[in-house]
């Protein structure tokens, strides 16, 4: 992309990388601390304990990885975070879509604010761990709690069409 100005809200990559040439003007909410200040991991793929953790969920396994996904005929995922303090949070991992999509939503939300969706489209031929898509979200964030929700508008009746989460982190940066 090239351009003399461009104004946004919100950068994100499925690299976590994002690579700008020439000036910055930074907003007063988003300092120059944002560009230097490194990212700390404060949760990381929690799906061990998982009646005590996330609400709504089953956890599994697909693969080599642990997956957590909404019981069967709920499409909603839950779970609080203590953070400490920051500024800045990003939450990345990613979404599978298992069954047959044919373009419903999948939705993130912090503190019940929709923070990233996608429509899904999917069925058998991407194998038992579904589709998958990276998802990598940096937000404007200050409170020390985070409620996350992940959630689809899906309407499963045979429990074989669900979505899961892995390789889920969190990180919060000063």
């Amino acid at each position: 992309m090239s351009t003399q100005s461009l104004t946004v809200n919100t950068i994100t990559s499925h690299t976590g990388t994002v690579t700008i040439e020439g000036n910055i003007n930074l907003s007063p909410l988003t300092t120059s601390a944002f560009i230097q200040k490194t990212w700390n991991l404060t949760h990381t793929n929690l799906f061990d304990k998982i009646s005590a953790t996330w609400t709504g969920a089953d956890v599994d396994i697909c693969g080599e990885q642990k997956i957590i996904r909404p019981e069967c005929k709920k499409q909603e995922v839950f779970r609080e975070f203590m953070l400490g303090k920051h500024r800045f949070l990003r939450i990345q991992g990613r979404i599978g879509f298992v069954g047959e999509w044919q373009g419903e939503f999948v939705r993130i939300k912090a503190d019940n604010k929709v923070v990233w969706n996608r429509r899904g489209y999917a069925n058998s031929e991407f194998g038992p761990c579904g589709r998958l898509i990276p998802f990598d979200i940096v937000i404007p964030h200050i409170a020390e709690e985070v409620s996350l929700m992940f959630e689809s508008d899906l309407e499963n009746e045979d429990c074989m069409t669900r979505f899961s989460v892995s390789e889920f982190n969190l990180l919060i940066k000063e």
